[in-house]
């Protein structure tokens, strides 16, 4: 989650940051998320003064603009989807949000990559089999095999916690 603050100085900006990362770790604790799985992230300022071209452009905007946020790593889905329905809360309080993105991670491909590879290389003979059976030829063997990308996209936008996970195999076999 990202957010950001202006101000015309940098006292003035510590503070806006610091009350916002409050605000947002206070929320995020308040989710069911604990201490560690919360992570602030460093604040990137800017100064528009030292951009000449801007103060021509936006006379009277504030000097400083920043962006910061926080990261949340956690595997409680169901803490995360309430968070993101709740997150209004957090723009009442005065955190100017710049982006609530959320990103879930499938961390168990080693798991499941044995049999993915298994069925894949079963539908690739079956394959093999039926270009044999209307060929009128028969299979003597695999001339080359292997294992190609791995691809891990959501299913629906919507549901981004839910995966599709996918091989692609490259099976060559000699027909006679």
């Amino acid at each position: 989650m990202k957010a950001s603050a202006t101000a015309n100085t940098l006292p003035e900006m510590y503070k806006q940051i610091d009350d916002s990362q409050k605000r947002m770790k206070e929320f995020f604790l308040k989710q069911g998320f604990t201490e560690e799985e919360i992570n602030i992230r460093q604040p990137k300022i800017d100064d528009r003064q030292a951009q000449l071209y801007n103060e021509y452009q936006n006379p009277g905007s504030q000097r400083y603009i920043a962006e910061f946020g926080m990261l949340i790593k956690s595997k409680k889905i169901d803490n995360v989807k309430k968070a993101v329905k709740g997150i209004g809360e957090l723009v009442g309080q005065g955190v100017s949000l710049s982006s609530n993105d959320v990103e879930y991670i499938y961390t168990k491909l080693n798991i499941i990559k044995p049999q993915m590879i298994e069925e894949a290389t079963t539908e690739a003979r079956k394959a093999a089999d039926k270009f044999a059976w209307n060929s009128r030829s028969f299979i003597t063997g695999i001339k080359h095999a292997e294992q190609g990308l791995f691809t891990i996209e959501p299913v629906h936008y919507y549901t981004q916690e839910v995966k599709n996970v996918r091989v692609v195999t490259t099976v060559e076999y000699v027909l006679l």
